[in-house]
Order: C-alpha cells, then sequence, then structure tokens
C-alpha cells in the first residue's frame, strides 16, 4: 500500500494560511472580548456565552482540519477500494463500481466514471500518476484507462 502524497497549489495553501491567521484572530479577540468585559464587570449574558464559545469552538475546528489536510493528504489503493486523505477527513471509492479513468494534462486530474454514470475527480500530481494508475488497474484489472478524454486506451 503506497501512499501517494496530495500537492496543494500555492492559493490553497495561501487560503488555509489566510483561513488560519483569520481563526487566530477570532480566537484571540473573544478572548480579549471576554478577558475585558470580567475587568469592567461587565454583564455577560447567555448569548454573549455561546457566541463566544462557539466562535473559539469553529475557529478551533477549522485550525484542526487544517493543519492535519496540511500534514496527511494523500491517496491510496487498498484491495477494491481508493482512500482519498485530507487530514481527518477520508473518502473511500469502491474501484468495484469504477467502469474507466480518464486523465486530463491540462488540469493534472484522473477522472473516476463509475457504473451508474456518476464521476469523481482526484487531483493528481504528474510525478506519481503512472504508479497511482497502475496500482488502480492492479486492484480491479477491468477499469480502462484513457488519456485527455481520447478514445484510444494507453494499457
Amino acid at each position: 500500500m503506497k501512499k501517494y502524497k496530495y500537492s496543494f497549489s500555492k492559493l490553497i495553501i495561501g487560503l488555509f494560511i489566510l483561513g488560519i491567521v483569520l481563526a487566530l484572530a477570532c480566537i484571540g479577540l473573544n478572548v480579549y472580548r471576554f478577558v475585558l468585559n470580567i475587568n469592567l464587570n461587565n454583564e455577560i449574558t447567555f448569548n454573549d456565552w455561546i457566541m463566544i464559545i462557539l466562535i473559539i469552538l469553529l475557529s478551533v475546528a477549522f485550525i484542526v482540519i487544517a493543519v492535519s489536510c496540511f500534514i496527511s493528504s494523500y491517496c491510496t489503493v487498498e484491495d477494491k477500494t481508493v482512500i482519498l486523505a485530507w487530514g481527518i477527513i477520508k473518502n473511500k471509492l469502491d474501484l468495484n463500481e469504477v467502469t474507466e479513468i480518464k486523465y486530463y494534462y491540462s488540469n493534472t486530474r484522473l477522472e473516476l466514471v463509475f457504473k451508474d454514470e456518476s464521476y469523481f475527480y482526484i487531483a493528481v500530481s504528474p510525478e506519481w500518476v503512472d504508479d497511482f494508475v497502475n496500482d488502480i488497474k492492479l486492484a480491479n484489472p477491468k477499469i480502462l484507462y484513457f488519456e485527455d478524454s481520447s478514445v484510444s486506451e494507453k494499457k
């Protein structure tokens, strides 16, 4: 079981960093507001408590998800399943339901087409796309593989 590490684009990395900075700012401002209200002996209403707690919890949840995505985002093939992991979020795709794979050079993505004609895109790194497709084909040799939506089969 080889793990194929997912690489994020610069835009996505920038958005994650911006989101983490904003989440930290939300936490800091709410803690500051809470401490300020306590020091000034202002009454903190029930709605204030709920708002402060929710903002802090949602900010922490975003930070955990974003950091875990940077640390552990990968694709792997196990038995008859493709596992896509983005940090703590995992998605499993049954390869018995996949009929074909299309690889698009223009935007380096794989399209997995299922028996019910639905599809799923996987952003791939050009360095490991051949190995990843070979792993999928080993798990289910019946899957057809096409490049750039051409009709000629590669393997």
